[in-house]
């Protein structure tokens, strides 16, 4: 009360001095004014409305109102608030010093800042961006972030809830290019991108040709409408690895279509092949697992042709018995865990063959040998 004294000096003499200056017997003071309705009035012009009923002080004007607090260039300007327990519980305060204006309230140091380059901090007097939030930032659900620009007409870019979209209040969706929704991250963690609806952790539709480029070396994507899937190593040089790794550094296995189906190299078709290689393959060693062999050639119930058959069965085939012809491998290939077999059968037949035939040689020769015996035995008598 004491501080308002000597402004009420001023305005009594200012009201004496001139008639549009008024101090009522209610205790109103008007300066511009012969009929303040507030304990003090303040009027340059006429606003076309009245002040608001909780109001003390009442500045009024027809055009362009102001209220202004003056300090040096060193100095802070303060608008405090207080209660019964403390003169300055909040308010508003300029710094000169810094050109920062600054916003307390419940006698916080500070809890919004702008400074001179109209970035606002809360919760910080440095923000180092145009806004800058030291500490949790809450959203209503049926709100969104939107951004500001948009192209053409078009709907803005935005951040927002689900908002029971799909029976989902709890996740976020991404929406762009004329405001269309193309990301959500859900409440379960899981990431969809192209659909509203992810069922794992990151599921990705519309691939299209474009697909998943990383650091355009390589690509993941689909192939038109055909419904294959794609993996390409699309950098200028280098090679695509597959690696299993197991353990930090040990090697791992690496299964192809364990559930069935078949793999192609080099081409598109598999044919009815596991594996279908469109091209030559090299291998130090090739290790066949067969379900037979031929030792049952050495069988004693085996039944080996004699070779006028077998000499009459390649005059009216040109190839040996059991032995596809040229024809048929040109047309069906041959199996080579098979094939192995059947040769390793002639091998064996033909060793066969053979012990007959030593067997033939030593009867001759130890006939002719007896036949000699005999003839030297003739030619002594």
């Amino acid at each position: 009360m004491r501080s308002l004294l000597p402004l009420l000096i001023i305005l009594f003499t200012y009201q004496i001095a001139f008639g549009q200056n008024k101090l009522e017997s209610t205790g109103n003071v008007g300066i511009g004014t012969s009929s303040p309705n507030y304990l003090l009035h303040v009027k340059k012009g006429s606003s076309g409305t009245n002040g608001h009923n909780f109001a003390d002080i009442l500045v009024e004007d027809n055009d362009k109102g102001m209220i202004q607090i003056v300090t040096p260039s060193t100095g802070i300007g303060y608008f405090g608030f207080g209660n019964e327990l403390d003169n300055y519980i909040g308010g508003m305060q300029y710094d000169h010093t810094n050109n920062r204006l600054i916003f307390r309230a419940n006698n916080h140091n500070y809890n919004l800042s702008i400074d001179n380059n109209g970035s606002i901090g809360v919760g910080t007097l440095t923000p180092a961006t145009t806004l800058e939030v030291n500490g949790d930032i809450s959203l209503s659900r049926t709100h969104k972030i939107t951004f500001l620009e948009k192209v053409n007409g078009g709907t803005r870019a935005y951040i927002g809830s689900t908002n029971g979209k799909n029976g989902d209040y709890n996740s976020l969706v991404f929406a762009v290019g004329g405001g269309t929704e193309s990301m959500i991250l859900r409440h379960n963690g899981n990431l969809g991108i192209g659909t509203l609806t992810p069922i794992n952790k990151l599921q990705i539709n519309n691939l299209n040709n474009d697909g998943i480029n990383l650091d355009n070396k390589f690509r993941f994507r689909t192939s038109g409408t055909s419904n294959n899937f794609v993996l390409e190593h699309i950098a200028d040089n280098g090679n695509l690895y597959f690696r299993s790794m197991v353990a930090g550094d040990a090697a791992g296995n690496i299964i192809i279509n364990d559930l069935g189906g078949n793999v192609a190299i080099g081409g598109a078709s598999t044919g009815s092949h596991k594996l279908a290689v469109h091209g030559s393959i090299g291998a130090r060693e090739i290790k066949v697992e067969a379900s037979g062999w031929s030792d049952f050639v050495f069988f004693d119930n085996y039944n080996l042709r004699s070779l006028e058959e077998t000499e009459q069965y390649i005059q009216e085939n040109q190839h040996l018995p059991d032995i596809p012809s040229e024809a048929e491998v040109t047309a069906n290939g041959i199996s080579l865990g098979e094939m192995d077999a059947k040769l390793l059968q002639k091998i064996e037949e033909l060793t066969l063959y053979l012990i007959e035939q030593n067997k033939e040689n030593q009867a001759l020769k130890t006939e002719m040998e007896s036949l000699k015996s005999r003839l030297e035995k003739l030619e002594k008598q």
